[in-house]
């Protein structure tokens, strides 16, 4: 599966975020419900499976934590505070630049001599690639303002973007351990059942205050989300 840039950002930023997680004070799934959700995804190596099942339980505390009550205007506000700031200090670098003349280029030249004395890629930093940063700062903020349209937060499965990502990962797990898919199904009676919704019944009191969406059938929402994923990534099987 190709990496797509924005999981690739979404990983990067929640490995950051691990060193906070001790405050969380997490609780797993006891040995015996660790065993049943091996059965139910037919994994043969128990221990990696249940370090696999911790890490998507602390991930979905992350996703939580990230995602909820997320206001877009909020957002807008924050990013165009950055784009209007990134810009102005970028007009302020350009100022003290080689070319400024007299007290303005001398500020320039004492900022890039003291700019020298910090590691930033093993070599020397100078004011235009600031300058360039920064635009490229400025015009990433603008672009993600004018991409928020609505009123509120991004959703998901039951308007809950969190659990969505929750159930990517679990949907994953089985594969990635040597197991075989869950199952989610309409039975002929008109009811959802299978493996999956099985699991996320043992995994439930594990995971967020209201995580789950209050919806009234979950496998329908779960199998929303699954056609999703598998038409952003069509080579994978789950």
């Amino acid at each position: 599966m190709t990496t797509d840039p924005v999981d690739l950002v979404v990983q990067k930023r929640f490995e950051r975020k691990r060193p906070l997680l001790p405050s969380l004070k997490l609780r797993y799934p006891t040995d015996s419900e660790m065993k049943r959700l091996a059965i139910l995804a037919k994994v043969v190596d128990r221990s990696s499976f249940d370090q696999h099942v911790r890490g998507i339980i602390l991930d979905a505390h992350l996703f939580d934590a990230s995602l909820r009550n997320i206001s877009s205007p909020t957002i807008r506000k924050k990013l165009e505070s950055i784009n209007k700031y990134a810009l102005q200090l970028g007009t302020m670098l350009n100022a003290v630049d080689i070319g400024a003349k007299g007290s303005a280029e001398r500020a320039g030249y004492l900022l890039e001599i003291n700019l020298a004395s910090f590691t930033f890629r093993q070599e020397m930093v100078l004011v235009p690639e600031f300058r360039f940063l920064l635009e490229a700062l400025a015009a990433a903020a603008s672009k993600a303002a004018k991409s928020l349209t609505s009123k509120r937060g991004p959703k998901g499965g039951g308007n809950n973007l969190a659990f969505d990502l929750f159930v990517e990962l679990l949907l994953q797990a089985p594969r990635q351990r040597g197991g075989r898919p869950w199952t989610n199904y309409k039975s002929a009676d008109g009811k959802w059942k299978g493996s999956l919704l099985e699991a996320l019944k043992i995994l439930k009191p594990y995971l967020p205050e209201n995580f789950y969406p209050a919806v009234a059938n979950l496998g329908r929402s779960v199998d929303r989300i699954k056609s999703k994923f598998i038409s952003k990534y069509p080579g994978v099987r789950l």
